[in-house]
């Protein structure tokens, strides 16, 4: 009987903590929640955190790469320098195209820096999310 209001506690936490993760996003866009999450993906990817980069990834996504395989899926061909989702367009209402704008240096020829544009998609998952990859 004594580890029953323990236990009550612990997923009163649980659930608590876990609803921390969506109540940023109240009263937002799903344009400005995408926007927000492109670009912490890529502030990750520029950092080397790919640990959290993968995290933004849909869970069917990490059921076939392993974490460990990220970086080398993403590739590294470029010394990437910024990045910015500078445009969103959801016109479904679980999926959204997303236009990044990235500052990035070729790794093979030294040309200078080159920003450029490139398109993703991201999809709703489960009220959440995520950068659509195909396989």
């Amino acid at each position: 009987m004594i580890l029953k209001p323990r236990f009550a506690i612990l997923a009163l936490f649980v659930f608590f903590v876990a609803g921390c993760a969506t109540v940023s996003n109240i009263g937002k866009t799903p344009e400005e929640i995408v926007a927000a999450r492109s670009t912490a993906r890529w502030q990750a990817i520029i950092g080397n955190d790919w640990k959290t980069a993968y995290q933004y990834t849909t869970p069917a996504f990490r059921e076939t790469l392993p974490q460990e395989q990220y970086q080398g899926f993403i590739g590294a061909t470029v010394i990437r320098k910024s990045a910015e989702a500078v445009k969103v367009k959801c016109e479904e209402a679980t999926a959204c195209d997303v236009t990044v704008r990235m500052a990035h240096e070729p790794v093979m020829i030294r040309v200078g820096e080159i920003v450029s544009n490139f398109p993703e998609r991201w999809v709703e998952v489960d009220g959440e999310w995520y950068i659509y990859h195909r396989r």
